[in-house]
């Protein structure tokens, strides 16, 4: 429970600072096809998070520790709301709290395919800035420093994306849950990583 308070706290921060400092929030229904600019066929958003996860070993009880993440996604500018996506990437958290541990860092690398809803019309806006509700949900595979073998990974966001009114490129501001399903002779990640990611979206190609 205390954990689903923390992503709905995290979600209404990143509305404030649109509550705080914009008089005037348009919220309505566009009419005019996915406004592009100069990007290309696909969209690429380059992201770090930053959250806690809880680990354990036989030594150790659950202890929540820093959870850092660092990915790049890819998705296709497809002309609907929800777009298939293929992200790659690393994340570490600090194992320094398990008794008889030998590694500081524990690290994990993968890759994951799903699907973000991305509309196509902005959501709301705040004069020059369109807003977007956007969401995610992918799942893969990864493969930790800890020990052999794999574990399969379940990821949800969701968030703003904060763009011009030329392109959809901009920034991006996610609530996050990381599922893992890993254990090894060495250490345990247990209950989900929560927490707040920031990223850039941009277009590649021609």
């Amino acid at each position: 429970m205390r954990k689903l308070i923390a992503v709905v706290l995290g979600l209404l921060a990143l509305f404030l600072p649109a509550i705080i400092f914009c008089d005037d929030i348009n919220v309505y229904v566009y009419n005019q096809p996915r406004s592009s600019g100069p990007v290309g066929p696909f969209y690429a958003l380059l992201y770090g998070q930053l959250g806690t996860v809880n680990i354990k070993n036989s030594t150790t009880p659950s202890t929540p520790e820093l959870y850092k993440e660092l990915g790049l996604q890819f998705f296709s500018k497809a002309d609907k709301d929800v777009l298939v996506c293929e992200e790659l990437y690393g994340l570490a958290i600090d194992g320094s709290v398990l008794d008889g541990g030998t590694e500081n860092n524990i690290i994990s690398a993968g890759i994951k395919l799903g699907g973000r809803y991305f509309p196509r019309n902005p959501t709301f806006d705040m004069g020059d800035i369109k807003g977007r509700l956007t969401a995610s949900v992918l799942a893969g595979v990864g493969a930790w420093n800890s020990g052999p073998g794999f574990d399969l990974v379940l990821t949800g966001t969701l968030g703003i994306l904060f763009s011009s009114a030329e392109n959809s490129e901009g920034l991006l501001l996610d609530a996050f849950v990381h599922f893992f399903n890993y254990s090894s002779s060495s250490i345990t990640v247990g209950d989900p990583a929560i927490g707040i990611s920031i990223g850039w979206v941009f277009g590649i190609g021609t």
